[in-house]
C-alpha cells in the first residue's frame, strides 16, 4: 500500500473575519445616524414649503401668481438635480467626510437664506442653495453609511437613508400643523438645526476606510477601519 500524506500549511489557511465588536458596532451605529441627517434635511426640505405656500407669496408679493409660487417649490429641485449630478466627483475629490461637511454648509446657507429672505429672488436663492445640498446628501449618505458599514449590516444600514428622507417628510408635515403659515420663517429656520449637527458631527465621524483604501492611504484606512469595526477591522477592510 502506498501512504500519501498531505501537508497543509498553516499559512494557506485563512482565518476567519473577527466579528464586529459591540463597541465598534456603535461607532458604526453613531457615524450613519451623524450621516443621515443629511437624509432628515432632503425630506424636510421637500415638505416644509406646501404647508406655508400662499402666506409666503403674501408676505413677499406674488400672492396669486401661480407661476412664482411653482418656482419656489420647483427651485430646490433644480438645484437637488445639480447637486446629486455632482456629488460623485465632490466625494471622490474631498473625501466622503469632507463632502457631507461641504453637503451640510449648503443646507445651512440655503436654511438661512429662505428664513431670512425679503425678496422673491433671496429665497429662490436659499431654495436653489438648499436643493444643491440636498443633492449632494442623497448621493453622499447611502455611499458613505455602506462604506463604513461592515459587510453583514450593509444591506440594512444603506437602506436607512430612506427611512430618514420619509421621517423628514413627516417632521415638515408636523411643523406645518403645529405652526402658523405665517412663522413661515421659522419653519424654515428649523431646517438649519439638523444641517448645523450634520456639519459638527460629520468633523468628528471618521472618514471612509474603503475611501482611504481606494486613495492609497493604506495607514489611515487601517486606523479607520479599527475605530469602526474593532480589532479586525483591517481584516475586514480586506475582505472588501
Amino acid at each position: 500500500r502506498r501512504h500519501v500524506t498531505v501537508v497543509v500549511h498553516a499559512s494557506s489557511i485563512s482565518a476567519p473575519t473577527p466579528a464586529p465588536t459591540p463597541h465598534s458596532l456603535l461607532a458604526v451605529g453613531a457615524s450613519v445616524a451623524v450621516a443621515a441627517l443629511g437624509a432628515f434635511a432632503f425630506g424636510y426640505h421637500l415638505g416644509v414649503v406646501n404647508g406655508p405656500l400662499d402666506a409666503i407669496a403674501t408676505s413677499l408679493g406674488f400672492a396669486g401668481d401661480a407661476g412664482k409660487q411653482g418656482a419656489v417649490v420647483s427651485s430646490l429641485l433644480v438645484g437637488a438635480t445639480v447637486g446629486s449630478l455632482g456629488g460623485s466627483a465632490v466625494a471622490d475629490a474631498l473625501g466622503r467626510r469632507g463632502a457631507l461637511v461641504a453637503a451640510a454648509a449648503a443646507l445651512l446657507a440655503g436654511a438661512l437664506l429662505c428664513a431670512g429672505a425679503s425678496t422673491l429672488p433671496a429665497l429662490l436663492a436659499g431654495r436653489l442653495i438648499a436643493g444643491a445640498g440636498i443633492g449632494l446628501a442623497s448621493a453622499l449618505v447611502p455611499l458613505y453609511a455602506s462604506e463604513v458599514a461592515p459587510a453583514r449590516a450593509r444591506g440594512a444600514l444603506g437602506s436607512v437613508n430612506q427611512l430618514v428622507i420619509c421621517i423628514g417628510i413627516l417632521g415638515a408635515l408636523l411643523a406645518n400643523v403645529a405652526l402658523p403659515a405665517s412663522a413661515w420663517r421659522t419653519m424654515f429656520g428649523a431646517a438649519a438645526v439638523p444641517a448645523a449637527l450634520l456639519g459638527v458631527g460629520m468633523l468628528f465621524a471618521p472618514e471612509s476606510p474603503r475611501w482611504l483604501a481606494s486613495v492609497g492611504r493604506a495607514t489611515d484606512a487601517d486606523a479607520a477601519a479599527r475605530a469602526l469595526w474593532g480589532p479586525g477591522g483591517p481584516a475586514e477592510l480586506a475582505a472588501g
